[in-house]
């Protein structure tokens, strides 16, 4: 369950994917500077079975008083069904000259 995330550390809460976030994930740590990604491809396993899904995400530091960053906010929106729409409509649609 996602949703008791609070306190605890993003390897434990995303598995499937901190090996790919944990670069940005570090460098907004360390930088103290959010980011943000949009329609970002990750590969999830759902049902025992890999799935390709796209994100829009940000990482926001917590910081202390001195500035440094101290924790972190992920917030997250899966996009999946926007770029599978835009994909087939691209396929449909004619272009403009």
């Amino acid at each position: 369950d996602r949703g008791k995330c609070l306190g605890r550390k993003f390897d434990d809460i995303w598995p499937d994917v901190a090996h790919f976030v944990r670069p940005q994930l570090d460098a907004v740590l360390a930088s103290g500077i959010g980011e943000s990604w949009s329609d970002v491809r990750i590969e999830f396993v759902r049902d025992n079975a890999p799935v390709e899904t796209f994100w829009n995400y940000s990482f926001t530091p917590v910081l202390a008083s001195d500035g440094s960053a101290v924790g972190l906010y992920n917030g997250a929106v899966e996009t999946t069904a926007t770029v599978q729409r835009d994909r087939a409509n691209a396929l449909v649609m004619p272009r403009s000259p």
